[in-house]
């Protein structure tokens, strides 16, 4: 159903459309705001939202806007409304109506862009165009306009391709070339390339394609697109004409060095130009002394080489041994290595510990021997083995732990003070624990309160007596009042402590002020 309102703002926007035309006494008549769209960022192919927004709101009812763009790479793909006083037309052209006015700032719309894949990086304008305004009392209102703007980045243009100017190049040493390389399409975006050499050695290539050789051979120069790593190569080809020689001078062996022939090389290439660098036979090792110790040491490198030389030696006559030493087999050794032999000739090495012949062994007694401070066993010749003093536990075991048979005198240490157990008191040696005058508990009176006395010891022992109940009036012991059926009740107590007890005994009158209690 249109209202008279709708009617009215759908006039008033026709004749506001013919007022951009007839110059009107009335602009202004009721205030004038301002309508301005935001700048926003997008990529080519995706949708990007911008805002209309009101500022300086006089107060109104109705507006008219239409907006304008770039229709080749911009489609409008929705008009959102943002002010739910509002009713609104989705079109180019969006028409507000309301019941009554609208007074805030803010948002107006908001206006959806698909940007085509292709459109390129730039600014869009979204042109916001007032065509009319009014408010509740059907007065116009004018408004200003700043149009919004679209910043798009367009979608990169990927390489397809790279081409060389130059399928093979051939050069001689020192020689240099530059090669071009052709990124497509066109208008990629990333052309950036970077090269690389299959042998440095023979040709090398810069950031910007120059080529230098360096040796005679071969390689190949490969250029690679950063975007997509595309490739193309060139084969270069480097000769050398063996300009700048060096001649190298023969050298004689020895024992330390393959000596060589002269010969010429070529200083570019490295290639044999004349003679041969073929290394020559070592020569033999010369000087040095050998012994039986070390073998002869050449002067030339230092190191040993060739036989040993003799031993030296010196005889050990042979000794016998007794009770008290060791002897001996008759042996030699050597004065130089000092090594030792059976044998005049020097043929047969042994240790040393094989010309010893061991001293008599000692027959000790099985028995112990001892005096007042050591025990030992004892041979016959008077050397004695496993000396040691006497072992006692404390100072009051009596016989060595050893058990060689030795027993002493002591003289336990006892304790001023009699020890005590539950029924028991004596006096224990301080030192290993003896007990004498060892007795029971005797004497003294026990009590609800204390355990007896023993008369010996001064110690407590035995059970506490039980209590001596008696039927005492106290209102400690007092359990329950007297009322008017029955007496006070009393738990009795203890004569010695005063402890009460679970049991109880009544006593005394009963209270006939307690109330009675009747039931009707």
């Amino acid at each position: 159903m249109i209202t008279n309102k709708k009617i009215w703002a759908i006039v008033l926007s026709i004749l506001m459309l013919i007022a951009t035309f007839i110059p009107s006494p009335y602009t202004n008549a009721a205030g004038e705001f301002t309508i301005t769209g935001n700048s926003v960022n997008v990529k080519a192919g995706k949708e990007v939202s911008v805002n209309v927004s009101l500022v300086n709101n006089p107060g109104i009812s109705a507006i008219n806007l239409y907006y304008t763009y770039d229709t080749n790479y911009l489609t409008l793909k929705n008009v959102e409304n943002k002010v739910s006083k509002f009713t609104m037309t989705n079109d180019v052209t969006t028409v507000w109506d309301a019941a009554s006015n609208y007074t805030e700032d803010g948002i107006l719309a908001t206006l959806t862009f698909e940007v085509a894949k292709a459109a390129p990086s730039g600014d869009y304008t979204v042109g916001i165009n007032f065509l009319s305004a009014s408010n509740d009392s059907f007065q116009s209102v004018t408004a200003q306009t700043t149009a919004a703007t679209i910043t798009v980045e367009a979608l990169p243009v990927a390489t397809t391709g790279v081409t060389l100017n130059k399928n093979s190049v051939s050069l001689v040493t020192g020689d240099m070339e530059t090669l071009i390389a052709t990124v497509t399409p066109d208008n990629a975006t990333n052309k950036a390339v970077s090269w690389k050499s299959s042998d440095t050695t023979v040709a090398t290539v810069d950031s910007n394609g120059k080529v230098t050789a360096m040796k005679k051979g071969t390689a190949t120069i490969t250029v690679t697109t950063e975007d997509g790593s595309f490739t193309d190569t060139c084969e270069v080809s480097v000769a050398c004409s063996h300009a700048n020689t060096t001649v190298h001078p023969a050298v004689e062996s020895t024992c330390l060095i393959q000596g060589n022939n002269t010969y010429t090389t070529c200083n570019d290439c490295g290639v044999i130009v004349s003679g041969s660098d073929a290394k020559l036979p070592f020569d033999s090792h010369k000087g040095g002394t050998a012994t039986c110790k070390d073998k002869a040491v050449c002067i030339v490198c230092n190191k040993a080489y060739g036989e040993y030389a003799g031993h030296q030696l010196t005889n050990h006559p042979h000794n016998e041994s007794n009770h008290s030493k060791a002897g001996n087999i008759e042996y030699w050794t050597c004065d130089i290595c000092n090594k030792f032999f059976n044998d005049a000739a020097g043929k047969n090495e042994i240790e040393q510990k094989d010309t010893v012949i061991d001293k008599e062994p000692h027959s000790y007694n099985t028995e112990w021997s001892y005096n007042g401070t050591q025990h030992w066993k004892e041979c016959a010749c008077g050397e004695q083995t496993e000396l040691a003093n006497h072992q006692f536990d404390n100072d009051c075991d009596t016989t060595c732990n050893a058990g060689c048979g030795y027993t002493r005198s002591i003289t336990h240490q006892w304790m001023s003070a009699y020890s005590t157990g539950d029924n028991k008191h004596w006096y224990e040696c301080e030192i290993c624990g003896e007990k004498k005058d060892e007795g029971n508990h005797s004497g003294g009176t026990a009590s609800c309160k204390e355990k007896a006395l023993c008369e010996v010891c001064n110690k407590s022992y035995g059970e506490l007596k039980a209590h001596v109940l008696v039927e005492k009036v106290d209102n400690r012991y007092l359990k329950a009042e007297a009322n008017c059926v029955a007496k006070a009740v009393y738990y009795k107590s203890c004569s010695v402590c005063g402890t009460a007890s679970t049991e109880t005994f009544k006593t005394g009158e009963l209270d006939s002020s307690f109330p009675l209690l009747y039931m009707f």
